[in-house]
């Protein structure tokens, strides 16, 4: 109980004394964020517990965003064109600053054959086989209901 009755005069100390407002870029006032992180770091007390990455998280080469940054449908049109850059087309020099060459390769093959598993093609026609076989068999139903 002493513990929590000197939490509680800790954070009416803190609210009753005066402090210079700062307003950052976007008009929220520092002083009070400032007294809310305090009074947050006490509640959770002195030492947060150590955040562990899991297996599937450790394998994750870039965090998953909740927006994307192009839209799907833009997206799908054009990710088949998607490469690595070569010497070949022209550049002076290419590092691969996270992996070498041949598993970036990989990374991004696998990358577009999901992609392709799973993205909606909007630029999809029908051949003329196709074509062929469906008015067949829109004759061939029609015969159908005329018989029954």
């Amino acid at each position: 109980e002493a513990k929590e009755e000197a939490k509680e005069e800790a954070k009416d100390e803190a609210k009753e004394e005066p402090k210079a407002m700062e307003v950052d870029a976007e008009g929220a006032q520092k002083g009070e964020e400032k007294a809310e992180d305090a009074a947050e770091d006490e509640e959770m007390g002195e030492s947060a517990p150590p955040v562990e990455l899991t297996d599937e998280d450790k394998k994750l080469w870039f965090a998953p965003k909740a927006v994307p940054d192009v839209n799907e449908t833009a997206f799908s049109l054009a990710f088949c064109d998607f490469s690595i850059p070569e010497k070949s087309e022209g550049f002076d020099a290419i590092r691969f600053e996270w992996q070498k060459e041949a598993p970036a390769k990989e990374y991004l093959r696998v990358k577009v054959l999901d992609k392709k598993r799973t993205s909606r093609i909007e630029t999809l026609q029908p051949s003329q086989w196709f074509q062929e076989k469906w008015a067949n068999f829109k004759k061939l139903f029609a015969e159908w209901q005329k018989k029954q």
